[in-house]
Parts: C-alpha cells; structure tokens; sequence
C-alpha cells in the first residue's frame, strides 16, 4: 500500500513539472495575433521619421502545416491604414509571423540564426542583401516564444539608411487579448504604378551601354586604320603616337571597362550604381537636398554645386554629376598633355585610380584639373585655380606651404585660397554654430584624425576587420591586412616616383608639393587612411617620374598599359562589391 502512495505521489509530482516548468509547444490557432509599434527613421537621402502599426493576424490553418497571414500597416501619423496584403508560410518557420515554439528557443530557425542571449531574451538575427543594401533584423524573444522588441537595419554604401524599432505592442498568443480597433481610420490612397514602364528604361540602359562600347570600339578602329605608320617613339616629332589621341583613346578604352564591370554586376540598373557608387551619393544628396545631415559637412560644396547648376539643363541630378565628372576628367588629361607633353598624359592617363575616380561621379578630377592649372599658370591664375581646388578638396590645404616657393615673396598671391577658406568657416559659423564642422565631421562620423602610422595600421586592422564583415559582399571578402599591404604599396610607389622625379627635373617646388599630399597620409586615422589609393591622386607629378622607365623601351610601354587595363577591371571590381578608396 505504501508503495502504491509513492508512485501516485511521484506521477502527481512529475506531472505537476511538467505542466508548471517544463516548457510546452503552443499550437497556433486561427485568430492568433502580433501587434508591434513600429518606429522607421530614415536616414537617407533625407532624414525623417515615421510611425508604423503593424498587425499580423492567423487567418487560416492548412492540412500541409503552412498558414495564412493577413497584414496590416495603420499610419498613426495621417490616422490611415494600408490595404491588407496576406501571405503564406510554414507553421514551423518564425520569417513572417514571428513566434518560435519554447522547445525550440536556443537554436537556428529556417529563417533566423540563434546568437545567444540576453537581458533574459533570446537573440535571432537574419542578414539579407538586396539592390546592393544590406540589411541585418534582430529580435529579442521571451521564454515563451514571443518576440519583445527587435530592430531592421538597411545599409546602403556603408552607412545606414533606414532603421526601423519594433516593440510588441498586443498578442493572444498567450494572455487573452482582443484585436484592437482603430475608429477614425481611413484607407490610405494607393498610386497604382505600372512595372512594365521600366521596360524601356531597361532597354535604355542596354543601349546606353552598347552605345558606349560601339563609340569606344569605333573610335579605336578609325584611328588604327587611318594612324601614320611610325614608330611610338619618333623621337619627338608629330605624329599619332606623339598628339594627345593616344593617350585620349586609352583613357577611353579604360573607361569603357569600368562601365563594362558595373553592367556585368549590376545589369540593367549599372547607370544607377555608378551615379550612387559610395562618395558619389553623399554629393547627390548635398546638390539636391542640402546639407541635411552632418556627416554630410564632410563634403565641399563645389562639385555639388555645380551638378545643381548642370541639372537646369539636364533635369537629372544623377546625369549632371556623370557628365561632370567625365568632361573635367578629359580636360585633365588634355592639360597633361599641354604641360608635361605625350609621356607624361599616357602615364596618368591610363593609371586605374584615375580612371576610375574620373568615370564614376567623384570630384577628384575636378580638383586634379584646379591642381594642374595653378601648378603650372603663374600669378593670379595660379592662385584663383588653387582656390578653386579648395573649395573642391578641402584637405588640398595642406599644399599652401608648399607654394612658398612658387609665389616666393609675392605673398598677395595666397589671398584667394585664404578667403576660399575664410567663406567656407564662417558658413560653417552660420549654419552650424561653429567654424570647426568640418573637423568635427571628420572625427564623429569618419573617424579620420591625425595619429602615428601605428595606430592607422591597427585601426586599419581591428576596426576595418568589422566594417568588411558589416558591409562588404560575401563574395569578394578582403582581409584587412590586403588593404594595409595595398597602402604601403601605393606610398612606396608614389614615395619612390617623386623621388625619381627629383632627380630628373630638380623641381623643389613639384617635389615639395607632391612630399606635402603623400606624407601626411602616414598619420591619418580613419575613413581616409582606407581612401588612400584616392587621396593620393593629387601627387601626381610623382607619376611624372616614372616617365623614362615606361618609355625606356616599347615593351615596357606596352607592359604598362596591359597591366593599368587589368588594374582598372581589378579595382572597379573591388569599389563594386567593398570599397577600393
């Protein structure tokens, strides 16, 4: 009898853990619901924040274990709802209707993997990519399967672009709730858009880039047919190979490889890439909205103002910037040419970095034709054209000193870029509150401050390790050791270039001023330690010295081209799919 006591109280006991602690499955029924408020801030193109109610209700259960969800979005800011949209998903799978059974909390979904807990929740994220943006979502689940709170982040070119904050708000999944009403709600008006008007903007596209390549291809076969039959190197005399063509007709063939590897990515959407390519978006941005974040005070507002000015023409901000950036990028390597003859436009003309900085919209060759201008015209042109870069780049101040020996005692010729500079600070006063913005920028949002070279390569190192896990593409997934191998390969060659070009032309002046854009790079901390390979583009006249070697023979010539052809593909790849400078 005794023992027929114990195993009644050792079955009530067990059975009593098994009702009260052991966590159970909770089958979900038709009627269940989720209601979350939903907080969305945009950060971009501008900034703005919305209210969202997002209601996700069991309409119908099916025999296969998948269910029916009915959705809907209330817009407490115009007192609006959406039409409802449904859709279909399996029982078992938390990517719509987001519950996840307690007996399985601790371990990967279909849809979002377990990454440990806390504050009592258990974490779940999902990474996805899309249109070049990535998005991570992140919810916070309690011990009964239900998520708390969570939160949707969009990346687009390495800054947010949209995050949005759920918190629960309503269920019936395990309290007895009832679905919510909202009086004085009235349907949203919906702007019926037809898809297949994106059809001629897909053929567009393709014909814009067929046009491209059939210019460029045409080009090069009318110039080969009707070229002189002379030797490259003619000792100097006029000929095809000695006029600005070749060099013309090289930078163009590049060119049309960088619009090759944007389509061979992106497809039909490669003219919209290229225009919104990293850097490229911000001075979209500033030209059409302003400096409406102050990241954004980063930027100088020249080449921005200028795509404004261009789009009463064009009615295509995008379009302003691309011909901008291509116009000013021929026009450098005409001014090459005009002042350091055949040699020195094919060396720079084909270099990768600018061709690729010249075709997708980024002010550098704006700068760089400013540059040219005031390194080689004499008095107040010279001085105008260094202001003018100025306002292009604002780091090119860091050239001033450099030009004493140009100007020498005619000092008066420093008054346009110190009153460039002069405009830019009080504006910076007026509308931000203080002349030092763009500092402060630099320092909160780009991180880029001056430091040793030791503390670059580490944050190069450790910081950069988690950018490139954050943002880049899976597929083309750089260690950040190559980019620091990168750096110091491109100083070595830009340090040993001004080097020779020293000893060639004794020119102190070109000397010191291509010393003052390469060695304050060392020290830089940040953002621009990664834009190196860009950065340097104003060092130019370093490129000059390497002049005699590519023209020593017509192999080395020709070996020099091949390999700038492939670097181009190589490096608008790599700004493509992570981020080249």
């Amino acid at each position: 009898m005794a023992l027929i006591k114990l195993n009644l109280f050792l079955f009530f006991l067990l059975a009593f853990l098994f009702v009260t602690i052991i966590p159970t499955y909770h089958s979900l029924a038709v009627g269940e619901f989720e209601i979350f408020n939903e907080t969305v801030i945009y950060y971009l193109p501008h900034y703005c924040i919305q209210k969202i109610i997002l209601q996700e209700q069991i309409v119908k259960i099916f025999n296969n274990n998948t269910m029916l969800i009915n959705q809907t979005v209330f817009l407490p800011n115009i007192s609006a709802y959406m039409p409802w949209t449904t859709f279909i998903q399996p029982i078992n799978c938390s990517d719509g209707f987001f519950y996840i059974s307690p007996t399985k909390l601790g371990h990967n979904t279909s849809s979002f993997i377990f990454n440990g807990t806390e504050d009592g929740f258990y974490v779940y994220y999902n990474i996805s990519y899309a249109f070049s943006s990535k998005y991570i979502f992140i919810l916070y689940y309690n011990s009964s399967g239900i998520p708390v709170k969570g939160c949707d982040i969009k990346y687009c070119c390495g800054k947010i672009g949209m995050k949005a904050i759920y918190v629960l708000w309503k269920t019936n999944l395990i309290t007895n709730e009832s679905l919510p009403t909202f009086p004085g709600y009235t349907q949203a008006r919906v702007i019926n858009y037809n898809f297949s008007s994106l059809i001629p903007t897909e053929q567009a596209s393709h014909y814009i880039l067929l046009g491209i390549i059939s210019l460029g291809i045409s080009i090069i076969i009318l110039i080969l047919i009707f070229r002189p039959q002379v030797k490259m190197n003619d000792g100097g005399k006029k000929n095809f190979y000695n006029t600005p063509l070749f060099p013309l007709l090289l930078y163009t063939l590049e060119k049309i490889i960088v619009f090759i590897v944007f389509y061979l990515i992106f497809g039909n959407l490669f003219i919209s890439k290229m225009v919104t390519n990293w850097d490229a978006i911000d001075y979209l941005w500033i030209a059409q909205y302003g400096y409406i974040n102050k990241f954004l005070y980063a930027f100088s507002p020249l080449f921005p103002f200028l795509i404004r000015g261009l789009t009463f023409l064009t009615s295509s901000y995008p379009l302003s910037s691309f011909i901008l950036t291509n116009i000013f990028g021929y026009i450098f390597v005409l001014l090459v040419y005009k002042y350091y003859g055949f040699k020195g436009s094919l060396v720079l003309s084909t270099f990768p970095v600018f061709v690729l900085y010249s075709t997708i919209p980024y002010s550098d060759d704006i700068a760089l034709t400013f540059l040219i201008l005031s390194l080689n015209l004499e008095g107040w042109l010279s001085s105008l054209s260094l202001a003018g870069a100025i306002a292009t780049f604002y780091n090119l101040a860091y050239t001033l000193p450099s030009f004493l020996l140009k100007y020498r005692r005619k000092i008066w010729y420093f008054i346009p870029p110190l009153v460039v500079g002069g405009i830019i600070l009080i504006a910076f006063w007026i509308f931000t509150g203080s002349p030092l913005t763009f500092f402060s920028a630099e320092d909160k949002y780009w991180y880029a401050y001056f430091t040793t070279p030791w503390c670059q390569a580490e944050w190069i190192l450790n910081f950069y390790d988690y950018f490139i896990n954050t943002f880049f593409a899976p597929c083309f997934h750089l260690s950040p050791l190559i980019y620091l191998l990168r750096n110091y390969a491109f100083l070595a060659f830009y340090i040993t270039g001004t080097i020779l070009f020293y000893k060639k032309y004794k020119n102190a002046f070109l000397t010191l001023y291509s010393s003052s854009i390469i060695l304050p790079l060392f020290f830089i901390h940040g953002w621009p330690s990664i834009s190196l390979p860009r950065l340097l583009l104003p060092s130019f006249p370093s490129l000059l010295g390497y002049v005699d070697i590519i023209f020593k023979r017509n192999a080395y010539t020709l070996i020099y081209i091949i390999i700038s052809i492939f670097l181009t593909f190589f490096f608008t790849e790599w700004q493509v799919l992570a981020f080249f400078a």
